[in-house]
């Protein structure tokens, strides 16, 4: 490729041409002159750009936009089957422009429309397949891709249509093949810009300088709506795709006008285009088109500008591929650092820090020809430019020995220092920190005073804007606990720091800024005992100022610098129980809620430090907030509450905590269908069950227990969970499971799955805590029940329970064993697929509960039926949740079995002379190589069944 390029170069040196189009398609750019990376991309003849479209290509691009237009626009009616995927004036307008000029067939049409408006994913599959066959054999790429085109750039398509055909991109690719050459150009401004032209439509003049600004901002934000991410990884399948079938050649001349945009996002996307093609094809192909474009003087600094921005994102995608070609890209980027333009030297800056970060330890050397500009600019410029010196410098030196580390890093901390104040780069300045070894007498005389004054005496504008973000504030928290590490707490924690605590006056940004310094230098210096006790008092009465404010409080921070101070809050935990107390009761419902996960956070302080009457207050307070009204709030107070019982248990007896009148006007609240609420009520009955569940009446955990069945099928992952757990401790209280069983048993009966699946995850908890009592009434109501639902739900219980229990390895009884493989058998050889479905996800469980316990002989028994539902897939189309059931069970008895006792069952038909019967078997004995490692671990394996007798009375 690099040959051809060079060659090409000398071609063009020798002859020019010159374009001599009279018209050319509105919709395409212009010719432009060639310029000197042009002579470095001329490839190949066969490589062309929009101009070279083929006769009836130019016709369909320029009917379907509308601007040739002599022959008015025929009224005729449409089709019927174009008609019914119309859904706007556009979709018409569009469908009768391209049938009246003869772009597009009517089924190609009626394929677009319906994958722009249809509902759901199958329809726009059916479309796709119907594109997708026209591209492939009927080789209809201009109408597909002239009609694609226009109807793009229409505004009235949908987020999920988007998304899909961002997906299906690819695909269209691959299935026009070399067809999309002509349309590369075009695909690529639509796709990645959301427009055909390289320059947004501004309107001029504008009065003033904000204005202009603001004007770009919506012109962008209008024509890149429709535009896909260039970094997702379907846009980037995308090129890749395109770049495959239409060449590297071809994908050069689409985004050469791309390089001297004025429009910033423009040159940014087409720096990430080249470094996609770098990726893909190499970067040798592209070093020359990359060396003229830095060296191009015709458009001005824009073209060197996006060559700088390609070499960055080229070392930031590429990362260690491209050491084989590192010299020349220090070459490109010193380059681009000696530029005149400020444009040019702030990208080849940032492509230096992508550099120097992948070059390796042994590859430092490389990058010594860097260090002259980079000091030079460090010393000469300010504003973002000096940001971005000083980033390649830190990231340079970064790779450096010890000493020279120290003593680089040393000189670039005073410009760092007065960079803090225009773009305060803080994250380099908490690297220099971490990178240098700097005496404390530095830091007391010149970073310290600095920091304080910029960020807590007289706040700069770029301290509070970095400030503002919850990033930006905590790595400058981070940079005065790398402070105090040297310095002390009682250094960084001045009296100007902890007045910004307490003070209404100051900004809450710099309050918060504060709030998180403190918290991270206490955290630093193992709580800041160095602190004098007028500093606690301050910084205790901060806080409580914090916690009075009517603004969202961060809680977590303060919570932390709490447990930071330890016994020097002993004095204020009773003013701090106080103050919860007076917001637990306040009207406003979002105070109420903020106090609860205050009190949430807080208790185990109290606890600690033996505050039994304060937990005693707040629990007496938050056993009356049944009558929440707000779910959000009802469900932090339940969680508060649960806290308190929690800690409260471990210091009282349980007699002196009024547990089951807690209990007792809990079986309210469980009805309430908020999830969050749900979630709470379970955790706080499954901490009055771990603490107090003998004292109380079994008749209050039956009442329980039945309001609690709701939530054990809750949509909520967080809420399932939590109710399971409860529940099992209610089983674990009652013991007698029969009370349980029976009414869980008559919720299978009902017709909402939703219920049926809560009674038989309720069944599998009770039977986990007396298998021995519980399975027989499950078999029993298997067979007497000729209900499916009831029978379905008894295998789903079992199946439950050895998914639960699978985990703690419970040891089962051979006559339980027996009986549950009895009634898998009888399950299995049902008509209905939803009962074998069901059966074949029980019958894995249970093989995956009996590995290593000696029941093969059973296991094999079940192998025998599930084998037949496995043959029958490849019989006939099945529903998807069978396919996927009866693969689990004949892996999990694989896995409990042994490959050698498996693959008895595949030798059958790997060989097998029908390709449908060994697309059967071969799947499954690649899963055994997978999992085994290998064939010779199957056909080593004997196949020896020891376990025990089997007992008649079951079988």
């Amino acid at each position: 490729m690099n040959v051809s390029i060079v060659s090409n170069v000398e071609a063009d040196h020798c002859t020019e041409t010159v374009a001599t189009e009279e018209t050319v398609a509105p919709l395409l750019p212009p010719p432009r002159k060639r310029t000197r990376w042009d002579e470095a991309t001329s490839f190949a003849p066969e490589s062309r750009d929009h101009h070279d479209l083929p006769e009836n290509g130019q016709e369909a691009l320029a009917s379907l936009n509308g601007r040739e237009g002599k022959a008015p626009v025929e009224t005729a009616a449409l089709p019927e089957a174009v008609r019914g995927w119309c859904r706007t004036a556009t979709d018409e307008t569009f469908a009768r422009r391209a049938l009246s000029k003869g772009v597009a067939p009517e089924h190609t049409l009626r394929a677009l429309l319906q994958f722009k408006n249809a509902a759901d994913a199958s329809e726009r599959k059916a479309a796709l397949r119907v594109l997708t066959t026209s591209l492939e054999h009927k080789r209809q790429a201009d109408a597909v891709f002239g009609a694609l085109i226009d109807l793009w750039q229409h505004d009235d398509w949908k987020a999920s249509a988007l998304l899909a055909l961002e997906r299906a991109l690819p695909r269209l690719v691959a299935a026009a093949g070399q067809q999309i050459k002509p349309y590369a150009s075009a695909l690529l401004e639509v796709a990645i810009l959301g427009r055909m032209d390289a320059a947004p439509k501004i309107p001029e003049p504008f009065t003033s300088r904000s204005a202009k600004r603001s004007a770009v901002a919506s012109a962008a934000d209008t024509v890149h709506e429709r535009a896909l991410d260039i970094h997702s990884p379907t846009c980037i399948a995308f090129i890749k795709t395109l770049s495959e079938h239409a060449g590297l050649a071809v994908m050069i001349q689409a985004v050469r006008p791309w390089f001297e945009s004025p429009d910033n996002q423009v040159r940014q996307h087409s720096a990430r285009i080249i470094a996609l093609l770098a990726c893909i094809w190499g970067f040798g192909t592209l070093e020359a088109l990359l060396e003229s474009m830095l060296r191009s003087q015709r458009y001005g600094p824009l073209p060197r500008e996006t060559a700088a921005l390609a070499l960055c994102s080229i070392a930031l995608m590429d990362g260690p591929s491209v050491r084989a070609h590192l010299p020349t890209l220090v070459r490109m980027a010193q380059r681009a650092l000696v530029d005149p333009e400020p444009l040019v030297k702030l990208a080849g800056a940032r492509a230096v820090s992508a550099l120097a970060a992948t070059a390796s330890l042994s590859e430092a050397v490389l990058l010594e020809p860097l260090r002259a500009p980079l000091w030079d600019g460090v010393r000469l410029y300010r504003d973002r430019t000096l940001t971005a010196f000083l980033a390649a410098a830190v990231a340079i030196i970064s790779s450096m020995d010890d000493r020279e580390r120290a003593y680089q890093a040393r000189s670039l901390l005073t410009p760092t220092m007065q960079a803090m104040r225009s773009t305060c780069p803080v994250r380099i300045l908490e690297q220099l920190l971490e990178l240098g070894q700097f005496p404390p007498e530095l830091f007391m005389s010149q970073v310290l005073p600095e920091f304080h004054e910029m960020c807590f005496i007289k706040p700069e504008r770029a301290v509070l804007q970095t400030a503002s973000h919850h990033g930006g504030r905590r790595r400058l928290a981070r940079v005065a606990a790398l402070l105090a590490e040297d310095l002390g707490a009682a250094a960084v924690l001045t009296d100007q720091v902890l007045r910004c605590l307490s003070d209404p006056s100051v900004p809450a940004t710099v309050g918060s800024l504060a709030l998180e310094t403190t918290r991270h230098v206490l955290a630093a210096t193992d709580g800041g005992y160095d602190l004098s006790p007028a500093d606690d008092q301050r910084l205790v009465q901060g806080l409580l100022q914090w916690l009075q404010a009517p603004a969202p409080t961060p809680y977590h921070t303060i919570v932390s610098i709490a447990e930071s101070l330890g016994e020097r809050l002993v004095p204020w935990l009773e003013t701090l129980g106080h103050l919860a107390m007076a917001r637990l009761q306040s009207p406003n419902g979002s105070t109420r809620t903020e106090a609860a996960r205050l009190v949430s956070l807080l208790v185990p302080i109290w606890s600690r430090f033996g505050q039994v009457e304060v937990l005693g207050r707040l629990g007496t307070v938050l056993a009356a907030c049944y009558s929440e009204v707000y779910p959000e709030a009802l469900a932090r107070l339940l969680e508060a509450l649960a806290t308190i019982l929690d800690a409260l248990a471990t210091e009282l007896q349980p007699r002196h905590v009024p547990f089951a009148e807690i209990l007792s006007r809990l079986t309210l609240v469980l009805r309430n269908p908020a999830k969050e609420v749900q979630a709470a009520a379970a955790y706080l009955v499954m901490v009055i069950a771990r603490h107090a569940g003998r004292s109380i009446p079994d008749t209050a955990w039956l009442r329980v227990a039945h309001e609690m069945r709701d939530t054990l099928g809750a949509q909520r992952r967080r809420v399932r969970y939590r109710a399971v757990e409860a529940y099992g401790w209610v089983a674990r209280v009652l013991g007698r499971m029969e009370t349980l069983v029976g009414p869980l048993l008559s919720v299978l009966q009902q017709s909402d799955r939703s219920m049926r699946i809560a009674a038989a995850v309720a069944l599998a908890i009770a039977a986990a805590q007396d298998l021995g009592g519980v399975l027989p009434l499950l078999l029993d109501a298997y067979i007497t029940e000729e209900d499916k639902h009831v029978q379905t739900g008894v295998i789903k219980a079992i199946g439950f329970l050895c998914s639960f229990t699978g985990a703690v390895k419970r040891v089962w009884d051979p006559v339980q064993v027996y009986a549950v493989t009895r009634l898998l058998e009888s399950a299995l050889v049902e008509r209905y697929e939803t009962h074998r479905q069901v059966a074949c996800e029980t019958v894995g469980h249970f093989a995956l509960a009996l590995v290593d316990q000696g029941y093969e002989e059973a296991l094999v028994h079940l192998l025998n039926h599930v084998w037949p539902n496995y043959i029958a897939l490849g019989a006939e189309v099945t529903d998807s949740h069978l396919t996927h059931a009866v693969e689990f069970a004949v892996r999990a008895l694989g896995v409990a079995l042994g490959a050698g006792v498996l693959h008895q069952y595949l030798a059958q038909g790997l060989f097998h002379p029908a390709k449908a019967v060994r697309g059967l078997y071969w799947p499954v004995q690649r899963w055994l190589g997978d999992y085994f490692g290998g064939m010779s671990s199957s056909s080593n394996c004997l196949f020896a069944l020891t376990g025990p007798e089997c007992p008649e009375a079951c079988l």
